[in-house]
């Protein structure tokens, strides 16, 4: 393990010095400190860290280079930026649903079910009404275009009922 000093892993890094430093303060990278109190930097764990920390800030700040840095193996995954990147968009599908719901573009899947399921009893209850209705009328008729006609009109009127009453705001 070759420790460098700032100058030394600034021109490994093809960055300026201030680049480096500022990485220090911010910790972006880590570094030890020898008896005058100078930076060494281990440049494969500097490497990495800066690679994992520095989402988001301008590459080779300070001076252009012709390669990329090195990219240290270590452990995959998303860094800090990437977390809050990612975090932010979550939050922002989360208000957009909220926004949706509470403009009734979004509606509740279990009261959608329980209102199709009163509708469905609903109109279940006003077709099975029918028999009980007509059942006397129609013992006696013979006529096969009379009992039509009155099962038309029957049914008729019980579906026109169930719709105003599911158009009504109770219903």
């Amino acid at each position: 393990m070759t420790l460098l000093s700032m100058h030394q892993y600034a021109k490994h890094r093809g960055v300026t010095v201030q680049a480096v430093s500022k990485a220090v303060k911010n910790q972006r990278i880590t570094c030890a400190r020898n008896e005058k109190g100078h930076a060494l930097i281990d440049p494969a764990v500097a490497d990495r860290q800066w690679a994992e920390n520095s989402e988001g800030v301008r590459p080779n700040y300070g001076l252009p280079s012709g390669d990329p840095p090195p990219q240290a193996e270590g452990p995959k995954g998303p860094s800090v930026y990437q977390s809050a990147a990612i975090l932010k968009a979550y939050q922002a599908r989360l208000a957009k649903l909220e926004f949706d719901e509470k403009s009734a573009k979004l509606h509740d899947v279990e009261q959608c079910k329980r209102d199709s399921f009163k509708v469905a009893r609903s109109v279940r209850d006003a077709l099975m009404g029918i028999p009980d209705r007509l059942s006397a009328e129609m013992a006696g008729e013979t006529d096969q275009f009379k009992i039509r006609q009155r099962l038309e009109t029957e049914i008729r009127q019980a579906l026109e009922t169930l719709a105003v009453e599911l158009e009504s705001p109770s219903g």
